[in-house]
């Protein structure tokens, strides 16, 4: 299946393919026969082994999109579509390093998911060498760097399997069902905190810090600081992100009724199965997403919990493992702008607007309609988010300081890349996804009935990047312009300015 299963990239790669016409054709004339005095050739020939041998290993990294023709550059979604490049200058420079540094992050992983010896232990340093020689013999020419700006990431749906399931009749029960699912989050939503069913105890999960850490100034100058580069992205470093994902750190408040509803951290088991246990860890990952005109930096925090039990036999959603993703939208002032949610299989995406941010669609065009539960005031205090038993469903959000005091466990906060390289009993390292994406053995019978709607293995857990998040129409939870599709802010950027 290649590195990845997902609809149109091999379109998108023969596209991309002619553009690069000379380029590859330069490789497969000489990549056979490289020799001492074609250094080139010998750079073509080590990205060609290289990714032979992780192919072979079946241990590619799904988080970014391999972009044809240029196997050391990969793109995302914000760097594909979120960002106007010209194709020359301090800006293009400073977006290619971006494209190379997913590159270098998926191959770090896949190098050290490879089995011990396949590969000299210098090979990360030696493909970075050859992607400097590489990339000036490629992007020379400014036809070359104007088509690569053009490049974009194919979507996460897969159109042939939408024509076979006869997509235009079958999705029209499929929207039935989402608008009831709606109606029945929209009344859950409605209840008193208080009246909301437990099945078990309720537990308040935090983290392990106990201060609420940066104000919205100090947050304001990381982001404005971090902005002045040619992008004009904020790209916090180490400490400033750190800092920022400690401060924004929800509480997790979980209906624990059994077992699965208790979190923990993924592994592999003896049997080299994924299994979640243990203290618990949530794993932080930085994005962007465009605003009106400004890009901002979002913090995404994923919890892992064992599984969603199934309910009965006719059960298709229940199975092993479930994971859900909490996201906050930063401003320029260094405050929230727009919270949203989203379960690991990109399953029951919910929005949360601050009181800066209006929703002006609900939809668009033919696609089942955004889920605006409800808003968040702003206020110091740290969020609770409310999780139900079993399904982990998010019930309500709300602030620390109208909790009822219960006994708070703690959990750390870790980087999302480990879960890309994860010791494995009989392989020495591996990922927690496959290479397109999915966490094995997390796979619903769900996926028996819904896949006229495009999506590959519907409800099971995936990686970054892989997020498909509607049924019914084209949506991805890292659509960069996501945000400004369906919100709008309350104070539009000029006029703040101008106060």
């Amino acid at each position: 299946m290649g590195y990845h299963r997902l609809g149109g990239r091999l379109a998108a790669g023969a596209i991309i393919a002619l553009v690069m016409a000379t380029g590859c054709t330069s490789t497969s004339r000489h990549a056979p026969d490289a020799g001492p005095d074609d250094p080139v050739a010998e750079c073509r020939v080590l990205f060609r082994d290289t990714d032979r041998a992780v192919s072979a290993a079946g241990v590619g990294d799904a988080q970014s999109w391999r972009i044809p023709g240029l196997p050391y550059l990969r793109s995302n979604r914000f760097l594909a579509g979120g960002v106007a490049v010209p194709d020359s200058g301090p800006a293009f420079d400073a977006w290619v390093e971006r494209l190379r540094g997913l590159d270098r992050s998926a191959r770090r992983a896949e190098l050290a998911n490879l089995p011990a010896g396949r590969l000299p232990p210098d090979r990360l340093s030696a493909l970075d060498r050859c992607a400097a020689v590489l990339q000036r013999v490629d992007l020379a020419a400014g036809t070359r760097r104007a088509a690569l700006t053009r490049v974009r990431v194919p979507d996460a749906y897969r159109r042939t399997l939408r024509i076979l399931g006869l997509y235009p009749l079958s999705s029209q029960p499929f929207l039935l069902g989402v608008h009831g699912l709606h109606r029945e989050t929209e009344r859950v939503f409605a209840t008193p905190l208080d009246g909301l069913p437990v099945a078990g105890r309720l537990v308040r999960v935090g983290p392990a810090g106990t201060s609420a850490g940066t104000s919205p100034d100090t947050a304001a100058a990381i982001l404005a600081r971090s902005a002045r580069n040619p992008l004009g992205i904020p790209l916090p470093d180490d400490a400033a992100l750190a800092e920022l994902f400690e401060r924004h750190a929800p509480i997790w408040e979980i209906d624990v009724g059994t077992d699965s509803d208790s979190p923990g951290t993924p592994r592999f088991d003896p049997a080299g199965r994924v299994v979640v246990d243990g203290a618990p860890a949530v794993f932080t990952l930085a994005s962007h997403t465009r605003w009106y005109g400004e890009t901002l930096l979002q913090l995404n925090y994923l919890i892992w919990f064992p599984a969603r039990p199934r309910t009965g036999p006719f059960d298709l959603v229940g199975g092993r493992l479930d994971g859900v993703i909490w996201r906050v939208t930063l401003g320029p002032d260094g405050r929230p702008l727009i919270y949203d949610s989203v379960h690991a299989c990109g399953c029951y995406h919910k929005f949360y607007p601050t009181p800066r941010a209006r929703l002006v669609a609900s939809y668009r065009g033919w696609e089942e309609p955004l889920l605006v539960p409800q808003s968040i005031p702003d206020g110091p205090d740290r969020l609770v988010i409310r999780l139900s038993s079993g399904s982990h469903y998010v019930e309500r959000v709300y602030r620390a300081e109208s909790a009822r005091n219960r006994q708070a466990s703690t959990y750390t906060l870790e980087d999302y890349d480990r879960l890309r390289s994860l010791p494995h009993p009989e392989h020495g390292r591996r990922s927690l996804f496959d290479p397109d994406g999915i966490v094995p053995g997390s796979e619903r019978r769900e996926r028996w009935l819904f896949w006229p709607m495009g999506i590959p293995e519907p409800g099971a857990m995936r990686q970054w990047g892989q997020h498909a998040t509607a049924f019914v129409g084209r949506r991805h939870f890292d659509d960069p312009g996501l945000m400004a599709r369906y919100f709008a802010p309350v104070e539009t950027p000029a006029k703040r300015r101008s106060d």
